[in-house]
């Protein structure tokens, strides 16, 4: 499959879906944006325990820990009115017209519960990593607008092929995608996403309403390298338990891997390649680029296997090692310590979201 390095001059199928810029270890964050996905069955205490700075995040994103499905809506109605009319005021001041969109809907989708426990063996046996054989959900919660009733489509619909082009660059200025793009476009808009007013209207009341308030630019950037470095494995304790458990993997037949994390991300990627799509990564997020040569058969199936392999001995020796489990205390003291250190500014940054909501 030909790489991003060696296809400058080729025309792609791009789609980047922007992942979020601190993705946390083994769930240790809670939801914070309009969809909330129930596990297959109930989550094992372990796999999603909250450290005491995980639970200060949440806090601030307006969710106490563990907030139920109730408060989950609750949040979300609050923050999309936000939005929705800062959006309004916004196109406003450049001469457009928009309709605040308030619709919140929860859809319920309810699943037979055939499917095994996600942290059992049984699991791991029928589904793997859940890639080559999706597994299915017993539950799932969607919330969000319904976009069959945004206000906005009759008014777009009068709108002339230049006068929509401009009412949507004043709603989502350059951070729309154009269905074409060599891997020097895309990764220009990659870079471009730093740029003030690069999102738009749309993108400055995301940043209003869920971005980092003045203030605390500093204090967030410490949080987000602090989640780094656990990500990375680099304090002495954490990489100590990757080597028991890359040793353990080695043991298996799998040698030359360095942690559960990493061998997800491998994973992930040459799952994503069997459909010609390469992963292209920055330091904020994660698109696909798509146009590369599509798997065999044959290839697909020798995937399959390798996965299934790979999966049950990372099952074992995550069990082996009691990985989650060691993890958790090792990240959970390291919070403490984080949190002993930065609790004035911490405390400060809860009670003024705290603020911010309560005039919303």
């Amino acid at each position: 499959m030909n790489s991003l390095a060696t296809m400058p001059s080729s025309k792609l199928k791009v789609s980047a879906t922007l992942i979020a810029s601190l993705i946390l270890l083994a769930a240790c964050s809670p939801s914070q944006g309009g969809t909330a996905e129930l596990e297959p069955t109930p989550p094992s205490p372990a796999r999603y325990a909250m450290g005491p700075l995980d639970e200060i995040r949440s806090r601030i994103s307006g969710l106490p820990p563990n907030a139920t499905e109730d408060q989950q809506t609750e949040l979300e109605i609050i923050n999309t009115r936000a939005r929705e009319e800062l959006i309004a005021a916004c196109m406003a001041e450049q001469g457009f017209q928009y309709l605040p969109f308030l619709e919140i809907s929860r859809t319920v989708v309810m699943g037979d519960g055939s499917a095994p426990d996600w942290d059992s063996r049984e699991f791991v046996e029928q589904f793997g990593f859940g890639m080559s054989v999706p597994p299915p959900l017993s539950g799932s919660v969607t919330m969000g607008p319904n976009q069959a009733n945004d206000p906005n489509l009759e008014l777009r619909a009068a709108l002339s092929d230049a006068e929509l082009a401009a009412w949507d660059y004043a709603l989502h200025g350059g951070s729309l995608l154009a269905d074409d793009m060599d891997v020097a476009e895309f990764a220009e808009w990659m870079a471009a996403r730093a740029q003030d007013g690069w999102q738009g209207c749309s993108g400055m009341a995301w940043e209003a309403v869920h971005g980092t308030p003045d203030g605390f630019e500093v204090l967030n950037a410490e949080i987000d390298n602090f989640y780094r470095a656990l990500m990375a494995g680099t304090h002495p304790n954490i990489a100590a338990l990757n080597a028991e458990w890359a040793a353990c993997m080695a043991n298996q037949g799998f040698p030359a891997l360095s942690s559960p994390r990493l061998l997800q991300d491998m994973m992930f990627d040459e799952n994503h390649a069997l459909d010609g799509a390469t992963v292209f990564r920055d330091g904020e997020g994660i698109g696909l680029v798509w146009g590369g040569e599509v798997a065999t058969p044959e290839q697909r199936l020798a995937f399959q296997e390798r996965e299934f392999s790979l999966a049950l001995a990372n099952y074992d020796c995550r069990a082996e090692t009691s990985y989650q489990e060691r993890h958790n205390q090792i990240s959970f003291a390291l919070q403490q310590e984080f949190v002993d250190q930065h609790r004035p500014e911490l405390e400060a940054w809860e009670l003024h979201a705290e603020s911010i909501r309560a005039g919303r």
